[in-house]
């Protein structure tokens, strides 16, 4: 217990809620990416800011995946690229065109447990990608949560590259 409270107390400088990232942006001068989805814009006060990891928690039928369709519908749409990697396997390809995904944009991944998700979203974040989601489903995760030391390393790859 004493390690997991010492390792947030290390990390936690590093966490950044929705209202602390404008803040952050006016410091670091990001330009912000439009996610055309109204409530995430607005929360986050303009779009996705590049460079950070953004995560998304939501219960089933919460909007959560929903959320990262349209993100990547938005990013396809503007003739950019975007990987997924669905650990959760909830993309059914049908209903992400119906909802403007161009699937010829889109790198599609279903890695079947945790680690091969990270190594799979820390390639795509070093190949610079302008969007890479991971979603991880619904708990419980395939494989746990991974380690402090792979999400920092994705911290550090999206922040190295400015991809979102």
């Amino acid at each position: 217990m004493t390690t997991s409270v010492n390792s947030l107390r290390r990390i936690h400088p590093q966490l950044l809620t929705a209202g602390s990232l404008k803040k952050h942006r006016a410091t670091v001068g990001e330009t912000l990416r439009a996610s055309q989805v109204e409530p995430l814009d607005l929360l986050l006060q303009g779009g996705l800011p590049p460079g950070l990891l953004i995560e998304i928690v939501g219960k089933r039928s919460s909007g959560r995946f929903s959320t990262l369709l349209q993100t990547i519908s938005t990013f396809t749409r503007r003739g950019e690229v975007a990987g997924l990697i669905d650990l959760g396997d909830g993309l059914e390809p049908q209903v992400a065109q119906a909802v403007g995904v161009d699937l010829s944009r889109l790198l599609w991944l279903r890695p079947r447990h945790l680690k091969p998700a990270l190594i799979a979203t820390e390639l795509l974040l070093n190949s610079e990608f302008p969007l890479v989601v991971l979603d991880l489903g619904m708990p419980p995760v395939p494989g746990g949560r991974g380690g402090e030391a792979s999400w920092m390393r994705l911290a550090r790859a999206a922040q190295k590259r400015r991809g979102i």
